[in-house]
This record gives structure tokens, sequence and C-alpha cells, in this order.
């Protein structure tokens, strides 16, 4: 899970396409429930190092309460539930407001990341950050399928913790698969060789 490169970016509206490169690394979120036993599952998503950096051990990420607000826009203060989002993880659902604004109105109300779900591909989080420079708070993508997920494994009262682990930037695999291809490439000729006597 290296660093990525991302060539698509979708504005919220349905209509308008373009594409951007945009920089986007791959993260762990690390959820735990309060289940007895602990039970506890890893989901990917995407987030912008330039915009927030992330723990690289899950040892020094630090743990936070989960709020689910999929089924509220966040596109106001207003839709900030009475009980708060203060020193939460709140998920927000795609569309109706761009993400940085859903952003900045949590930050307002005190939240410690935003977790956009998003129902299709995940699009790493991306705009025009210039209008947004106060929102210091984490931004991130997840698939809607990966949070269904961690509702119905985990329950409703859910701890999480991200972290972007270092990875080498030589891929060990890669020799597996050179010496995989080599080997069949020369095999090929040495039996097309005895096929030819």
């Amino acid at each position: 899970m290296a660093g990525i490169q991302a060539l698509l970016h979708i504005t919220e509206s349905p209509i308008v396409f373009y594409a951007l490169p945009i920089a986007a690394q791959e993260a762990i979120l690390h959820a735990s429930g309060d289940g007895i036993p602990l039970s506890s599952k890893d989901y990917c998503m995407l987030y912008n190092p330039h915009w927030t950096a992330l723990p690289s051990t899950l040892e020094n990420a630090t743990s936070i309460s989960l709020m689910n607000l999929t089924s509220t826009p966040l596109c106001n203060l207003s839709d900030i539930p009475p009980v708060g989002i203060k020193n939460k993880a709140v998920v927000v659902q795609w569309g109706t407001c761009h993400f940085l604004e859903k952003a900045e109105i949590a930050q307002k109300g005190g939240a410690e990341a935003l977790l956009v779900a998003n129902n299709s591909v995940l699009f790493p989080p991306s705009g025009n950050r210039s209008e947004f420079h106060d929102v210091k708070l984490l931004i991130a993508f997840i698939s809607h399928k990966d949070f269904k997920d961690m509702e119905q494994t985990l329950g409703n009262d859910i701890t999480v913790k991200m972290y972007s682990p270092s990875w080498p930037n030589f891929d060990y695999t890669m020799v597996i698969i050179f010496i995989i291809a080599v080997f069949t490439v020369a095999l090929g000729g040495y039996w097309s060789g005895l096929i030819e006597l």
C-alpha cells in the first residue's frame, strides 16, 4: 500500500467530470468494537499526505470514537447533532456539498477527523485547499461498503485508529516475478529449440 498517483477526480456535480493528477496515499483505518471479546478489523482509506500527517504505526495512532453522520448532509452548522461531535471521527456521505465544506463544519464542531464514505470508487481528497486553508482536521475517504461492514461486524460503538505505514521503496515480490518471467522465456526458448531438432 505505497503512495499512489490517482488521475481521476470527479466534482460533486454529476454532470462535470475532469481529470487532474492528485497525490493521494493509502492508509489503514483500524476499527475496534466494544463487544466481548474485543473485536477489531482493518480497512483501507485514502488521504492526502500534503494536508495531514498520520503516524506510521498503530501503536502511535490516537484512538478516536466514531460517529455515523451518513444520514446528515453536514453542509450547515445546524446539521451537527445535539450531542455534538467534539473529539469524534465523523463519517459523512459523499455529495450534497463539497467535502471541504463538510470538513470546515466538522472542525467548527470540534471533530478530530472527517471520513467521507463513497458508494463507488475511492476518490482521493482533493480540491482547492487555498479556500479552506484553516481546515486542519484529517480528511480521508473510505468505501461505503467498508463502513457498512464495519457497523455490521463491530456494532455501533466503534473506536478507530488511523495510520499510514511506511513501505520500502523496493518491492521484493518484483524479484520473484522477474525470475518467473525469465525462467518462462528461457524454458520456452529451450523447448522451441528441442522441437526444431
